[in-house]
């Protein structure tokens, strides 16, 4: 499942963060090819309620880490604002991308 692959992509990341611990100081948590290429896949195939469901995906996995290690953690509007710099070449459009935003949004 699309979901559980950016569970394990979140965790990954957060791993990598963890030497350092601390979040960059921005308003955006760019999600990165693999987690767009899962979005882009997911979208594709199911719409945009898909997509977000692998947002939230990586969301769990990177703040599940985070915990662990008594970080700070992601927020929901971190990610959400990411999700136009994690789909490779702009594969959806920015009203798709929107629509992935606020699906997410709308989960939380």
């Amino acid at each position: 499942m699309l979901r559980d692959d950016a569970v394990k992509v979140g965790k990954e990341v957060a791993k990598e963060h963890a030497a350092g611990s601390a979040l960059p100081s921005m308003a955006t948590h760019p999600l990165g090819d693999r987690v767009g290429h899962l979005l882009l896949e997911a979208y594709r195939a199911q719409g945009a309620s898909a997509a977000a469901a692998v947002v939230d995906g990586y969301l769990e996995g990177f703040n599940e880490v985070r915990r662990a290690i008594h970080a700070a953690e992601l927020q929901p509007i971190d990610v959400a604002n990411g999700v136009k710099f994690s789909v490779a070449n702009t594969e959806l459009s920015k009203a798709e991308q929107s629509s992935v935003r606020e699906a997410f949004l709308n989960m939380r």
